[in-house]
């Protein structure tokens, strides 16, 4: 009856020793399979960057265009693209402006920040007006979000919506959180980064404050008298939760680049140059679409995973005997 009981016990215990071997090796390998939010293979090694929005916007852009003066990887458009507002009558226009100008010229990053005049009620076909935060301006507002976001997607690569700032007037403040709570919530239905700039400009209590520290670390005027638009200083440290991101985004796609067969041949050529007579290895295609012509050959294939074998051979197991009570 003992010995019975025994063996099956062994065998189990070998199998989940062979089960957990297996699990390190399938998380790394998942790991190294994440897809940068940034192309790894941006044209010419360069990153263009677009800013989009209101007044606010350009601004912000002030202190990107500071953050990122000495970086060779960025080419910054240093005028800022105007969106004037989502909650305007001409919004569904300025979208099709918008959509036509970045088909002619698209991007690799796209920075927008835009809501600063859209505590209006917005007016839909029909003449009728729908106000600030109601339930029905809160859905046609989400709407016009998600029209700007799939634009913005189309063309801009990856997308960076800086949510608008503490005010000083607290009635402003209210309707501030309901535009950044729905922008939060569609930025994260479809995909984009949305970047908190309300909570890291207000005190601890939540509240407007016109003083504070700057990136360096030194307290001063952030906010200009009118408790809306920024000071220089402000400017670059509105930029500074942008830049973080971006910046950490950047090394995650130069990480993408030095994995083996990431990319076309191409794209491999730009990280890892041919030596004379060498012949190209076959590529995977993580970062571009292959897409089959009369000259190439089929994709890369790589080999199949499969479960690695019990190490422990019979004549190591546990005689029966060893077990006797």
């Amino acid at each position: 009856m003992t010995r019975q009981f025994h063996l099956p016990v062994i065998l189990c215990l070998l199998l989940g020793y062979a089960v957990a071997g297996v699990r390190p090796a399938l998380a790394q390998e998942d790991a190294t399979a994440a897809v940068s939010y940034i192309t790894p293979f941006p044209e010419s090694d360069t990153y263009k960057l677009q800013v989009i929005g209101d007044p606010l916007a350009e601004g912000a852009l002030a202190g990107l265009i500071e953050a990122f003066g000495s970086d060779s990887r960025l080419q910054i458009n240093r005028k800022h693209r105007v969106l004037a507002g989502l909650a305007r009558l001409e919004a569904e226009d300025d979208a099709k402006t918008l959509d036509e100008a970045l088909a002619k010229e698209p991007n690799h990053i796209t920075v927008v920040m835009v809501g600063q005049n859209d505590r209006t009620p917005i007016r839909v076909p029909g003449g009728k007006r729908l106000q600030v935060g109601r339930d029905d301006w809160r859905e046609e507002y989400g709407r016009r979000v998600d029209r700007l976001i799939k634009i913005l997607k189309k063309h801009g690569g990856a997308v960076y919506w800086i949510g608008l700032p503490v005010m000083r007037r607290p009635d402003w403040n209210e309707d501030i959180q309901v535009m950044n709570d729905i922008v939060r919530e569609r930025a994260y239905l479809n995909g984009i980064k949305y970047i908190d700039a309300f909570a890291g400009l207000a005190d601890e209590g939540g509240n407007f404050v016109a003083m504070g520290p700057d990136v360096a670390g030194l307290v001063r005027r952030l906010r200009e008298s009118d408790g809306v638009s920024f000071t220089p200083a402000g400017n670059r440290k509105l930029a500074h939760f942008v830049e973080r991101e971006v910046r950490r985004d950047l090394t995650q796609a130069k990480n993408e680049r030095a994995i083996p067969l990431a990319g076309a041949e191409a794209e491999q050529r730009k990280i890892s140059p041919l030596k004379d007579g060498a012949v190209p290895a076959p590529a995977a295609t993580s970062a571009s679409r292959w897409e089959p012509t009369a000259s190439n050959s089929p994709p890369f294939s790589p080999p199949r995973r499969t479960s690695p074998r019990l190490s422990t051979s019979i004549d190591s197991l546990p005689r029966l005997n060893d077990f006797d009570t």
